[in-house]
């Protein structure tokens, strides 16, 4: 978790998750290791641009998965 923002010393700014774990496949352990990061943007950010950024990063993640 990341705080300290330049206006708001005590605002969050980050947060990260990791996740790693292992899964028995086919009589196998295979190591496994997810990444989760969500930014707490302030109400500036939120406008038509923002929502722009999001869009073309939600099309960007979900071409990735198909």
């Amino acid at each position: 978790m990341k705080l300290n923002s330049p206006n708001e010393p005590n605002r969050i700014v980050d947060m990260d998750l990791d996740i790693n774990y292992k899964k028995k496949v086919q009589d196998q352990l295979l190591s496994y290791r997810e990444n989760y990061t969500v930014s707490f943007s302030p109400k500036q950010y939120n406008d038509k641009d923002g929502k722009k950024e999001y869009l073309d990063s939600k099309n960007k993640f979900n071409e990735g998965r198909e």
